[in-house]
């Protein structure tokens, strides 16, 4: 779980890392953030687990940015650090499989598409070789409609130097992605290429999206 502090509303600030990994060179040094324009070292604040982020308030906003396998305890550890359900929940994974999830637990549940060609080098260095922008970001409530936080977040975004805006139905891209992402790693995702798209389209049917297939 990532986040920056800004106000209104609250963001959680800080990441749930464990002891001992990526999270402990972050701390002693900071995250060195290298791009095409800038040489950055980041002083972001690391947490342990999602306890140590809070309190949590109808005014909090989570970013969600765990890979999908580890978005259910995240979600837990949220619930036991205090998080109700009016916690504002982001879904920062391309992954359409999050938002119900986190719907599950949380009644306020927003997605974030992300294109962001960045690449985790070693604890507390990350390279994005992208110039000009550091990537794309469409961000919306799930299942659609845009919300006052979404305006804000794609402006603390764009401020941040990303190309970043508001989408009514952010679902759309994230099943756009995962249908790519198919194309293009093929038979490293499942061992026989196109095979990946039917488990693909059994999400995006799941999230409740409409499919365009060919006929």
């Amino acid at each position: 779980m990532h986040a920056g502090c800004a106000s209104p509303p609250r963001r959680c600030g800080g990441g749930a890392r464990r002891p001992g990994r990526a999270g402990e060179g972050d701390r002693r040094a900071g995250l060195r953030f290298l791009t095409g324009d800038h040489d950055l070292t980041l002083h972001i604040p690391i947490v342990d687990s999602a306890a140590g982020a809070g309190p949590f308030t109808h005014e909090t906003a989570v970013l969600l940015c765990v890979k999908s396998q580890h978005t259910p305890p995240a979600l837990g550890q949220l619930k036991a650090a205090g998080a109700g359900p009016t916690t504002s929940v982001v879904c920062g994974q391309n992954s359409i499989w999050n938002e119900p999830t986190a719907g599950r637990v949380f009644h306020h549940v927003n997605g974030m598409s992300t294109l962001i060609r960045a690449t985790f080098l070693r604890p507390g260095l990350v390279l994005n070789p992208m110039s000009g922008t550091c990537g794309f970001i469409e961000i919306g409530r799930f299942l659609s409609g845009v919300d006052a936080l979404d305006e804000s977040l794609a402006e603390d975004f764009g401020r941040a130097g990303f190309a970043a805006t508001t989408h009514s139905d952010v679902m759309l891209p994230k099943v756009a992605s995962g249908f790519c992402a198919v194309r293009w790693e093929g038979p490293s995702i499942l061992g026989h290429g196109d095979a990946g798209m039917p488990g693909v389209m059994r999400s995006a049917r799941a999230a409740k999206l409409s499919v365009l297939t060919n006929p």
